[in-house]
């Protein structure tokens, strides 16, 4: 009857250390989202335009590890593997994990893309005297921007919400995530106040709803071009 944005202003007040792990959230979105671009866009490349031995190997092996909960059955090995290295409880922690864990999927994306470029444009620029990497950077990546966006799009609203491995790999608020601090928060009250923690979760959604708005035009032209073809 009486609509207001306190909940809001609430909710900010009173569940500890809310910045921080918004702030968390976007250090590791943003990390795990730059190195999954470019990991998978120069895999993308040299699986398709360069020849090497185990080529076909590899992409075996990418293709094998879709049919498998990768997320889910490999929680404890990470966690393992993070702990010898003393990367528990850090945001580098779990970006790497993020990166790994979304790094297939985007390189077939990124492979589909790649694939769709002319052959005589990327010949054209090595008799010009272009390096392979060159030839990368300066011809190829520029006509793959929709797939980036793609790929971006995809992998940020993958890590913004994720929780299963941000729980695991995280015990304080130094180097927890958003989604792992609403999963228990009380707004401060001992218990679950509906109108503050739902104010929370909004401010969670708006930024992928936002992201998506200004980038749908390149999202859907990049899923036209082939972004997802293999």
């Amino acid at each position: 009857q009486h609509p207001s944005l306190d909940s809001y202003s609430y909710a900010f007040a009173h569940i500890p250390d809310l910045p921080r792990y918004f702030l968390n959230s976007v250090i590791v979105t943003t990390a795990g989202l730059l190195g999954v671009l470019l990991i998978s866009s120069l895999a993308g490349y040299a699986l398709v335009w360069l020849e090497f031995p185990g080529r076909r190997l590899i992409l075996a092996g990418m293709a094998a590890s879709l049919f498998f909960p990768t997320q889910i059955t490999s929680v404890i090995g990470i966690y393992q593997v993070s702990a010898n290295l003393n990367l528990l409880d850090s945001l580098i922690g779990l970006i790497l994990p993020y990166i790994a864990i979304n790094l297939v999927v985007s390189t077939f994306v990124m492979q589909g893309v790649f694939r769709a470029l002319p052959k005589e444009l990327l010949e054209a620029a090595r008799v010009d005297g272009c390096s392979t990497l060159r030839t990368f950077w300066r011809i190829a990546l520029p006509l793959c921007a929709n797939g980036l966006i793609v790929v971006g799009m995809l992998n940020f609203i993958a890590m913004w919400g994720e929780f299963l491995l941000a729980y695991t790999l995280t015990s304080t608020s130094a180097s927890r995530t958003l989604t792992v601090a609403m999963a228990g928060a009380t707004a401060g009250t001992g218990v679950w106040e509906w109108p503050y923690i739902a104010a929370v979760f909004t401010v969670m959604i708006v930024a992928p709803i936002v992201l998506f708005i200004a980038l749908q035009k390149w999202f859907m032209k990049g899923l036209l071009e082939g972004a997802l073809r293999q």
